[in-house]
């Protein structure tokens, strides 16, 4: 009984050392877990920067495509512009060609027209010339009635009348004709006069137009130049700005870089740590088993000491050689103590070591 109290008290002490290990192990535990966390943490934190500035750089790089797509844009609408001014200036030019053309045509019709009013006064004067001439003759040949015959004066008076019926109808056909060549002159003069006044008024048109683009073309120039200064500002900011993102990307990479290598070799350090963690439980283990060794000898040495062991003596003849021997032992290791101390004080040649039921018997005969 009384070594089943011992061993009870024991029980906890042993449970107690037996939970050393495992609180080193949790602590090197916390520690790997924490040197972990706090890499994957930083790592985590690094990726996400570059990933920030590698957004920035993308979106930098957009606004830099944008505004040479717009400077192209506006550099194609300005070359347009351009051409539509030389295509007015063409038209302006043409314009006035045509109005310098028609204002010649117009002079050599009124020139036409005069030459025509001097050709009509020229054939009333040779008709007026030419009655005055008839009645000349009629006063000749009444002169000479007295003198000719009658039959001779009348046959002239008819011939002189033919002649004037004549020329009184060429000279009507002649009226007739001038008067049409004049009224197609003065149609044509009017109709030239009227395209002149719409060619006059085009022109005008047309020069504003020229003016107006002019203007508005100086404007655009003055407004490009800015704008180009601008973009030309923007442009050098933003080459600005992508170089510093670049070099900060670079850099970024090589703290992470740096990060990883320690990542590495905290990681190696960690395995390090592990294996030292495992030889100092092994060291611990081996330290406790030597306790408990000590312990449960010195508390055999206390029994030993304080309470004998407890024999008890089996008698199966009157013989000496009939005896049987038990003892109770609580540990296996001072199995061979008790042999030899049975080998040592017995007398009895043949000890045997038999387990039985939890406990150890030295039977001997």
């Amino acid at each position: 009984m009384a070594l089943k109290q011992l061993r009870d008290k024991e029980k906890p002490k042993n449970e107690s050392t037996s939970a050393l290990p495992t609180v080193v192990e949790v602590q090197e535990r916390v520690i790997v877990q924490e040197s972990t966390q706090t890499a994957v943490a930083q790592q985590q934190e690094q990726e996400e920067d570059l990933e920030k500035l590698r957004n920035s750089v993308k979106e930098l790089e957009l606004e830099n495509r944008l505004s040479r797509e717009l400077n192209t844009e506006y550099n194609h609408t300005m070359l347009e512009m351009e051409k539509e001014v030389i295509a007015l200036k063409a038209q302006i030019t043409t314009l006035r060609g045509e109005s310098d053309h028609f204002e010649m045509e117009l002079k050599l019709h009124e020139m036409l027209e005069e030459e025509l009013e001097k050709e009509l006064s020229e054939a009333r004067v040779k008709n007026q010339a030419r009655g005055r001439i008839g009645y000349q003759a009629i006063g000749c040949y009444v002169n000479i009635c007295s003198i000719c015959p009658f039959q001779e004066l009348t046959e002239a008076m008819q011939a002189h009348e033919h002649t004037l019926e004549n020329l009184s109808d060429q000279v009507n056909g002649d009226m007739v004709k001038g008067e049409e060549s004049v009224k197609e002159l003065m149609e044509e003069i009017s109709e030239l006069r009227e395209r002149n006044k719409r060619l006059n008024e085009e022109l005008a048109v047309s020069s504003q137009q020229v003016a107006a683009s002019e203007t508005a073309l100086q404007q655009e120039r003055e407004n490009s130049s800015e704008l180009d200064r601008a973009h030309s500002e923007e442009v050098r900011a933003l080459s600005i700005s992508l170089e510093d993102a670049r070099r900060t990307i670079s850099d970024v990479e090589e703290r992470l870089s740096q990060a990883e290598s320690s990542l590495a070799d905290s990681r190696s350090t960690v395995e390090e740590l592990r294996r030292a963690a495992d030889e100092k439980t092994m060291e611990v283990q081996q330290l406790q088993r030597e306790i408990v060794k000590y312990k449960e000898a010195e508390n055999v040495q206390n029994i030993s000491n304080t309470n004998p062991i407890q024999t008890t003596y089996f008698c199966t003849g009157t013989t000496r050689k009939s005896r049987k021997m038990c003892f109770l032992i609580r540990n296996p290791l001072h199995l061979r103590d008790f042999k030899n101390l049975l080998c040592s004080t017995s007398t009895l040649e043949h000890p045997v070591l038999v387990p039985e039921k939890g406990f150890l018997f030295i039977q001997s005969y």
